[in-house]
């Protein structure tokens, strides 16, 4: 396996009422094998589903405009926060998109997240 990439992408998320949190975007042009891991303290009850992957081809999308990107459905869900701390992570192979982001709703509760972002390049 060649290149690694690991990284903090969401710190300190405020999972509040309805929020939405969103991940800096990350490049994965060079990394067909990829993954995100979450932990979160407090209560926080996330919406179903409550953690999605978003993908996009554009030259330059940003995270904050919805038709920038798509969700990435080929991913099997990761467990929903249902009021108490946990972690959990979402596995992704064979991507061949260029960029990346992770997106969090929250449904009721209140908490902080993390998540971090792991890459693997052939």
């Amino acid at each position: 396996m060649g290149q690694r990439n690991f990284g903090q992408v969401i710190t300190d998320g405020s999972m509040t009422g309805t929020s939405v949190i969103s991940s800096k975007r990350t490049n994965i042009g060079a990394y067909p094998a990829f993954s995100y891991w979450m932990q979160w303290t407090g209560t926080p009850t996330g919406a179903d589903p409550s953690f999605v992957v978003h993908v996009s081809n554009l030259k330059d999308p940003d995270v904050s405009v919805d038709a920038d990107w798509t969700t990435y459905t080929l991913v099997t869900e990761a467990t929903n926060p249902a009021g108490a701390a946990g972690q959990t992570g979402i596995d992704i192979s064979n991507s061949g998109f260029q960029w990346a982001h992770l997106r969090y709703t929250n449904a009721s509760g209140t908490g902080t997240l993390q998540a971090h972002f792991g890459g693997k390049g052939l």
